[in-house]
């Protein structure tokens, strides 16, 4: 982990696998407190990074922000075939009545075959929504 410690990392990563076994989503500690999401691919016995679109951005232009305040933590929540779902939790800081805190489910599809390189679309993300509400 680029923040933790492994031990720590252990505890604190949150793994979910694609039912094939062959792509794995999971969350690193980028700092105190956020983490970021990753998603690999397997295939092959060789591990490969998979791309995808900014969906944090897509979260805050969804409540007027471009930037988070402190708190930014995705979380892989499930498979559900080639669906992978996340949760967003985050906050922004508005200078006229301090930090709001978003909570968004976000999915993503998973394009995979044996001829091309696999690939994540982002589907959606939810309107952000106050998880204390």
């Amino acid at each position: 982990g680029g923040y933790t410690t492994p031990s720590v990392a252990a505890e604190t990563t949150k793994v979910v696998w694609h039912p094939s076994g062959d792509f794995v989503a999971f969350t690193d500690r980028a700092t105190k407190h956020s983490t970021e999401l990753y998603v690999y691919s397997l295939l092959d016995g060789k591990p490969s990074k998979i791309d995808f679109r900014d969906y944090v951005m897509n979260a805050l232009g969804r409540v007027d922000a471009t930037e988070i305040g402190l708190h930014c933590v995705s979380t892989p929540v499930s498979w559900e075939g080639d669906r992978l779902t996340v949760r967003l939790y985050f906050s922004v800081d508005r200078p006229d009545s301090g930090r709001h805190f978003y909570e968004s489910a976000v999915t993503f599809q998973l394009y995979h075959d044996r001829s091309s390189t696999p690939r994540l679309q982002l589907l959606s993300v939810s309107p952000p929504k106050n998880p204390n509400e």
